[in-house]
């Protein structure tokens, strides 16, 4: 907390309200936007902290260096291909038109991202990020605390477990306990490194942040999240290990890894044994696969509902997530330059392709496959290979300086492009979230690369 506050005294008065005033827009927006009903709040909250950039007194040099980024300008360069699809490519014009202002504004809170670790220009770099950062930490961790304390604890705990609350639905809430996993362990890691802290908590409530992150997270009975907290555990643990100096620390840093890894196992076996959906999982995707004979996932109202071989209805989830997918990859081999940016770009090609009436789903549930069935295979590749440079450029930074930011850019991204394809988080207030964590990271890493080089 000491470097919080020495950043905010080194400040004059009227800078430290600005700024404050800033983070707590900053705080809020990142709270409500995973809230259902709050589209208005979100964009007046969005648009006032945008209003508030021309005062914060921006480095602009800074910000100009960050535009140059590769990355960024892929993302520009797939905003552009957007705009080429939608005039000759798209299906429906005007559909296309209306549906990709989603991308448009996240590429929008991107720019927010980048520019906020710029302000204020007479602060260093490595203490400006590390204020904004402290706003998303802390609205993801409030969600994960909310969606346990306002569940209703009559009924029987796997009920209550995977019941949606006021603040959101479990998929959302899993969704920001990842982000926030990635955060805490980037942090950890780069404390273990001898680097310098990414939140101000000491050590061991860091700790104790990421096993209820990790328990939280679980508590949600989300499949999809475990793959992803296996993969941020995992790539945390390379990192840690890689960054030992002695065979001393290697084993002693094994040892807290094997521990890290018994809990994320532990975590998915409490899973396994909770949700009966994983005793009906084998048949359901082996049904699923064969996608040519069992046609539910096209149309659930005309056709029956596939059965195992004891009679058991397959499980819904697992069924249609596991035959959308395949769906979804034919219909991109047969459509490759898309159907015009839409959130149900799924449903309109499976609508011209097998002439159905009904469509059991808009979208695929796969972000990276859906986004790749509007936007063409040009627009997925550009957006897969985008997060991946960044992925790869905030490795790089950590391998050469452990800068938790970078670390903390490289285990974020990737996550969220694992869990993109396996859920449909590439669209709307999801979208926008990742692309403004995502630009304050990136810029973050930027702007200690410039600070060790001065």
């Amino acid at each position: 907390m000491s470097s919080l506050q020495s950043f905010l005294s080194a400040l004059s008065a009227s800078e430290r309200r600005l700024l404050l005033g800033a983070a707590l827009l900053e705080a809020a927006l990142m709270f409500v936007w995973s809230v259902t009903g709050t589209i208005a709040l979100r964009h007046g909250l969005l648009l006032l902290l945008i209003s508030m950039l021309p005062f914060i007194r921006l480095d602009l040099p800074a910000l100009r260096r960050e535009f140059g980024h590769g990355a960024i300008l892929l993302l520009g360069m797939l905003t552009l291909w957007i705009v080429l699809h939608n005039l000759f490519f798209a299906w429906d014009a005007g559909r296309a038109w209306y549906e990709s202002v989603q991308w448009f504004k996240a590429m929008l809170c991107l720019l927010l991202g980048l520019a906020l670790v710029c302000a204020p220009r007479s602060a260093r770099p490595a203490a400006r990020w590390r204020f904004w950062l402290l706003g998303v930490a802390a609205a993801w961790a409030l969600h994960l605390i909310l969606n346990v304390l306002l569940k209703d604890w009559s009924q029987p705990l796997v009920t209550v477990m995977q019941a949606a609350t006021r603040v959101g639905s479990r998929d959302m809430v899993s969704y920001l306990g990842t982000g926030l996993l990635a955060l805490l362990l980037a942090d950890g890691v780069a404390r273990f490194a001898g680097g310098v802290r990414l939140l101000p908590l000491a050590t061991r409530w860091l700790w104790v942040s990421v096993l209820a992150c990790i328990a939280l997270t679980v508590a949600t009975m989300t499949r999809n999240a475990l793959p992803v907290m296996a993969v941020e555990v995992g790539l945390a643990i390379v990192a840690l290990i890689g960054a030992s100096a002695t065979r001393r620390q290697r084993l002693r840093r094994g040892a807290l890894a094997t521990l890290v890894l018994a809990l994320v196992a532990g975590a998915m076996a409490a899973n396994l044994a909770l949700d009966q959906r994983w005793t009906n999982f084998a048949d359901s995707a082996r049904i699923a696969w064969d996608t040519e004979h069992n046609t539910w996932w096209i149309d659930q109202v005309k056709n029956p509902r596939p059965v195992n071989a004891q009679g058991v209805p397959v499980d819904h989830s697992a069924y249609n997530r596991i035959a959308w997918i395949k769906g979804v990859c034919s219909m991109i081999a047969e459509y490759p330059l898309g159907t015009g940016y839409d959130r149900n770009a799924f449903r309109r090609a499976l609508m011209k392709h097998y002439g159905a009436d009904n469509t059991a789903t808009g979208h695929a549930h796969a972000g990276l496959f859906d986004f790749t069935m509007a936007t063409g295979i040009p627009g997925g590749v550009m957006f897969i290979g985008a997060l991946l440079w960044l992925s790869l450029h905030g490795w790089r930074r950590w391998r050469a300086t452990r800068d938790p930011a970078g670390l903390a850019l490289a285990i974020f991204t990737l996550s969220y492009l694992l869990r993109a394809a396996v859920d449909g988080i590439v669209r709307d207030h999801m979208l926008e979230q990742a692309m403004f964590v995502i630009g304050l990271l990136c810029a973050a890493s930027m702007a200690d690369h410039q600070e060790s080089k001065a």
